[in-house]
């Protein structure tokens, strides 16, 4: 047992420190600089964007969907320089592979299987993670409103509800992703809900209690959302998400097959054994 601990831990400490090397290289990617000049225009502008600055939606204002994470990596960058910024981005790294060891652990009860289900998540997640983006924002919300109110799974606390409620309030201005959070409480009031038939009859009073205020909790989260810039517009939009984009078959590079003893052929259309 002490050398498949040792083997679990090791893995992800090398996993860890592979990863934060990396995260913590230049920027990954483009966008990073797209939202910094977001940024500094909703810092002087406010959220209501007249017209789109760096004419990305050049037809209208921009969405202001992840207006105050982009205001928040501006003010970093004047505040702390780049280097702070990307100070920033490693630290916010670091407290998602946290929480996700630490929701694992308290779930499993085990420090080693903690440790192999962050060595899977961190490989899953990596790519999402490597990159200064709004989305680090969802994966940080998502994690801290499953350990104020789910983790436990006991009866949450009138104050964790209330942190939760103001956490799904501030999520809706960081990341579209924000729905995620109402939808993860419901999820749970659910599941109590249908476990309810399921037990002895002392214990579901407490399981009726429980569910209720997770039921409560997530329509007051689902209110709490509201207050962004573009109030209900925001929600509409995974109505519509993906209706714009464009075919697959366009994506030539995603397809591409990999040989690496030879050169890259490029512009070539994509076929049947490209994604294998």
């Amino acid at each position: 047992m002490r050398v498949a601990a040792a083997l679990a831990h090791a893995a992800l400490i090398a996993m860890a420190a592979l990863s934060i090397f990396a995260i913590g290289r230049p920027v990954f990617t483009d966008d990073a600089w797209w939202h910094l000049a977001f940024g500094r225009a909703y810092a002087s502008a406010g959220p209501w964007l007249p017209a789109d600055p760096i004419l990305h939606t050049a037809t209208g204002p921009p969405a202001p969907a992840s207006w105050l994470s982009d205001l928040g990596m501006f003010a970093i960058s004047r505040a702390l320089g780049f280097t702070g910024l990307r100070v920033f981005h490693v630290a916010s790294a670091l407290a998602i592979l946290a929480l996700v060891w630490d929701a694992l652990r308290r779930a499993a009860r085990s420090p080693i299987i903690a440790s192999l289900g962050t060595s899977v998540f961190l490989a899953l997640a990596s790519y999402r993670l490597f990159q200064l983006r709004p989305e680090l924002a969802s994966l940080l919300a998502t994690l801290v409103l499953y350990r104020l109110i789910l983790a436990d799974g006991a009866l949450p606390s009138r104050a964790r509800v209330a942190v939760a409620v103001v956490l799904c309030g501030i999520w809706a201005n960081l990341h579209a992703g924000f729905l995620l959070g109402p939808i993860l409480i419901a999820a749970a009031a659910a599941g109590v809900a249908l476990s309810m038939p399921l037990q002895p009859n002392p214990q579901r009073a407490a399981l009726r209690a429980q569910a209720l205020r997770l039921a409560t909790a997530s329509g007051l989260a689902l209110l709490a959302t509201l207050v962004n810039p573009s109030g209900g517009e925001a929600h509409t939009a995974y109505l519509s998400a993906g209706d714009e984009a464009p075919a697959l078959a366009r994506v030539v590079d995603e397809w591409t097959p990999f040989d690496p003893f030879a050169l890259p052929a490029a512009g070539l259309p994509p076929t049947p054994l490209a994604s294998a």
